[in-house]
């Protein structure tokens, strides 16, 4: 008697920060969204200035949220919308040949990670 076939275990945000090699290219993909969507200029020189913006996460957070295309959509309409934030608060109306970069970096005192991006002009 059967109960059906296995399900492969559900997998989480926090499994995806804690996979590096999944990690950088989330982070990657991030990075090429928000530019994407804010559609500035970019020049082809390097930048002299960084803004950053600063995500935090917890664990227990991201270890209750299942990785899938929708919650990783709404951490790119989060990032987006921050980023979109400190750029008009700056005034900044080019980026750099960097652009925009994202790296998520875990803080042992706050157990959460903070996804840190980075906007160079």
């Amino acid at each position: 008697m059967s109960v059906g076939p296995l399900l492969e275990p559900t997998h989480t945000m926090l499994d995806l920060f804690e996979n590096q090699s999944a990690r950088h290219l989330f982070e990657k993909e991030l990075a090429a969204r928000v530019t994407r969507e804010l559609g500035l200029p970019t020049a082809s020189s390097p930048g002299t200035q960084i803004e950053k913006i600063i995500i935090s996460l917890t664990k227990l957070d991201l270890s209750q949220t299942p990785d899938n295309q929708q919650t990783r959509q709404s951490m790119i309409r989060r990032a987006t919308n921050d980023v979109r934030n400190q750029i008009r608060l700056k005034g900044i109306k080019r980026l750099s040949a960097e652009g925009i970069m994202f790296e998520a970096q875990y803080d042992v005192t706050a157990v959460s990670w903070h996804l840190v991006g980075q906007i160079w002009h």
